[in-house]
């Protein structure tokens, strides 16, 4: 490890997330990824914690999981025992 720490945060979500159970990002990716369980919601940062876009379903409560296609054109979202295609 060879960095400065920094001053980070979520800029532009709205409501806060209070409930997140999963967050996901990689080298490759541009965006980061959260699951709010609490909003039923999947929300897509950049690395500076700026909002790109959310999504939200009512059918998603029990979300477990998501993966990311190495394109970043769709996400995919574990909620009990079904899987939901989000088109980014």
């Amino acid at each position: 490890y060879r960095g400065a720490r920094t001053e980070w945060g979520l800029k532009g979500v709205t409501p806060e997330p209070q409930d997140l159970k999963i967050i996901a990002a990689s080298l490759e990716t541009e965006g980061i990824y959260l699951l709010d369980q609490r909003e039923q919601r999947l929300i897509l940062i950049n690395k500076k914690g700026e909002l790109i876009k959310q999504f939200a379903s009512t059918k998603w409560e029990d979300m477990k999981g998501i993966a990311v296609t190495p394109d970043e054109k769709n996400v995919y979202v574990l909620s009990g025992n079904s899987i939901y295609q989000v088109k980014l």
